[in-house]
Formats: C-alpha cells, sequence, structure tokens
C-alpha cells in the first residue's frame, strides 16, 4: 500500500499492517495513531495514561527512548520513509543527537524490525510488542521447551492467554554493534489500551552508551486457537547490503501535511 506507507497481509481472522510512519497532524496521540510500527484489527493499540511517560508506557509497537528515565521520545516524524514489496524503511530522531534508522520486513505471521541507533548520549530503551488482554492476575509464560517463538526462552518476552499469544524475541541484528535486550512483561495502565480496560504488553529494554547500535527483534501475536501447530520463526536474517540497497530502493512513502493557519 504505497500511499499511506503500509504492508498488509491477513492471518488467522486478523488484518495486520505496518506502518512507514506519516507525518502526524496536530493533534492529541498523532503519534500512537500514525507511527508505530504494527496495527491489528484484533490487537488495536494502546495510547499513553502520561503523554511521553516511559517507564510505565505500554510502548506497544513503538521504539521509546529516554534519557532521564521518565520522559519518553518516540517515531514521531520521518526524515526519510521508503517502501518496497514486502519491506518498510524510515529514518527518524527521537531526540537530539539521536538518528535511528528503522526497517520492517513482513514475514507473516511474524515480522521482523531491525534498528540502527547512533547516539551522542547515554539513552534508554523500550520496545513492545502487541498487547493483549489482561483478565488474569499473571500472564501464562509458556515453559521453556515449547515450541511457541522461544516464549520462556531468555532473550524473548510473550506469554499466553486462554484467547492470544503474544511473543517479541530479541535477534542479533547486522547492522551496528548488536545489543543483547532483556524481556520483560508489562501490565500496562488500565485504560490505556482501546479495546481492553487492562492489557499484558511484552517488551525488550537496554541501556545505550554513545555509539552506533543494532536492535532487531521477530514479532508475532495470533489467536491461542490459531497456534497448534505453532508457525515457525524465521531464521533468514538479511544482510547488511540487503537493508542498504533497502534505504535507497523501493519508493518514497508520501507523508501527509496539515496547512499551517
Amino acid at each position: 500500500m504505497a500511499q499511506p506507507g503500509m504492508i498488509k497481509w491477513e492471518d488467522a481472522g486478523d488484518v495486520t499492517v505496518l506502518a512507514g510512519g506519516q507525518q502526524p497532524m496536530n493533534f492529541g496521540r498523532a503519534a500512537e495513531k500514525y507511527n508505530k510500527f504494527a496495527y491489528s484489527t484484533r490487537y488495536a493499540f494502546s495510547v499513553e495514561a502520561d503523554a511521553r511517560s516511559f517507564a510505565t508506557g505500554p510502548h506497544d509497537n513503538m521504539l521509546a527512548f529516554s534519557e532521564d528515565g521518565e520522559v519518553a521520545h518516540i517515531r514521531s516524524r520521518e526524515s526519510a520513509a521508503r517502501i518496497g514489496a514486502d519491506w518498510l524503511y524510515s529514518r527518524w530522531s527521537p531526540m537530539p543527537e539521536v538518528e535511528v534508522e528503522t526497517w520492517l520486513l513482513a514475514r507473516p505471521p511474524w515480522h521482523l524490525r531491525l534498528h540502527r541507533v547512533v547516539t551522542a548520549r547515554d539513552v534508554q530503551t523500550v520496545e513492545g510488542g502487541f498487547g493483549v488482554a489482561r483478565r488474569d492476575t499473571q500472564p501464562r509464560i509458556a515453559a521453556q521447551n515449547t515450541p511457541l517463538g522461544g516464549i520462556g526462552a531468555s532473550d524473548a518476552a510473550g506469554f499466553v492467554t486462554p484467547s492470544d499469544t503474544t511473543i517479541l524475541r530479541d535477534a542479533v541484528a547486522p547492522i551496528g554493534t548488536p545489543v543483547a535486550r532483556k524481556p520483560r512483561v508489562l501490565a500496562a495502565t488500565p485504560n490505556t489500551h482501546l479495546l481492553w480496560p487492562r492489557s499484558w504488553v511484552p517488551q525488550l529494554t537496554a541501556t545505550l552508551t554513545p555509539g552506533t547500535w543494532g536492535l532487531a527483534c521477530w514479532v508475532l501475536a495470533r489467536p491461542t486457537s490459531a497456534i497448534a501447530p505453532p508457525p515457525d520463526m524465521p531464521t533468514v536474517m538479511p544482510s547488511a547490503a540487503a537493508l542498504d540497497e533497502m534505504r535507497q530502493g523501493g519508493s518514497t512513502v508520501s507523508v501527509w501535511n496539515l496547512p499551517q493557519a
């Protein structure tokens, strides 16, 4: 979908789009509505209870940065955005002295996210996957020996509920210095999700020092009833050369601007 800058697929009764990002309009929560990495008809999305809370924000399908651990900076506009047959590329700067390049690759029902982060300051980062309904006091995290995309492994955040399974698995990026991130599951602040009063969100966290870093993760959310047999997690990672081709290939994504008064 070249005009809005989206890659779309349908799976197990859900429609998912990867989003290249837009020039957000001047209204509340525009970044959450237009600049998350992925959107879903089944899993919708969250908005922050506190407009830019880093520590407690769900940050579902977003990569958030913070220098003080309190104020979050997220993708809100791009300086470049490109689209190909099954990929999206964007370049953005969440805060001064921090530059990010993001690649999104559709591998249905999974997708792959890669980020090249160049920072001149110490920053904390949180990346979220798809949120699902929270109806229990604790999510049922799958055992380490289950094949559900490695849920329970030391490099994966994810869990299983009676209705849904969500997975966010860290990976080694072929760009920048790879970062091993820590997984966690966040009980999001009530009433931040559009569909459910309470939600669980899988997240990966890392602190970056000045330098050039590479982040990557595989992402999946699917009805639990559709998991058996579980979909294999892809293992093929694009090369740095292939990512460079995407940076210069495809076509430019249009962005939307409101006329200035």
